[in-house]
C-alpha cells in the first residue's frame, strides 16, 4: 500500500461526485461544494484529526478516505521529445558550423 507525503498547509477538495456506498445520499449535501483542510504544520501526520465538520454536518478523520486514481498527470518528457531535441540542436550546430566555414 502506497503513501502520499505533502508540504502544504492548505487541501482544497472540490467534490464532484461521490459513492452513496460509502457516503450516505446526505452525508454531502452539495457534491458540487467545496471544503478545505487546513492543517497545524506541514508535518502534521493526523491530516483529518481536527475536522469537525463538513458543510455543517459533524465528522471525524474515520469518515473520510482520500484517494488518487492514478490519473495525475506528470511533467516527463518521453523518449521521442529527448529524441526531436537532440536532432534540433543537431541542425543548429550544423548550421553554425557551416556559415563558420563560408566565413
Amino acid at each position: 500500500m502506497g503513501g502520499m507525503i505533502f508540504g502544504v498547509t492548505d487541501i482544497t477538495v472540490k467534490v464532484t461526485s461521490y459513492n452513496t456506498a460509502v457516503f450516505e445520499p446526505d452525508t454531502i449535501t452539495d457534491a458540487g461544494g467545496i471544503f478545505t483542510l487546513r492543517l497545524g504544520s506541514p508535518f502534521d501526520a493526523a491530516l483529518l484529526g481536527s475536522v469537525s465538520s463538513v458543510q455543517g454536518n459533524a465528522v471525524n478523520s474515520g469518515d473520510f478516505l482520500f484517494a488518487a486514481d492514478g490519473n495525475i498527470a506528470l511533467a516527463v518528457p518521453e523518449a521521442e521529445t529527448y529524441g526531436m531535441m537532440l536532432a534540433g540542436l543537431g541542425l543548429v550546430g550544423f548550421m553554425v558550423s557551416r556559415r563558420r566555414g563560408s566565413l
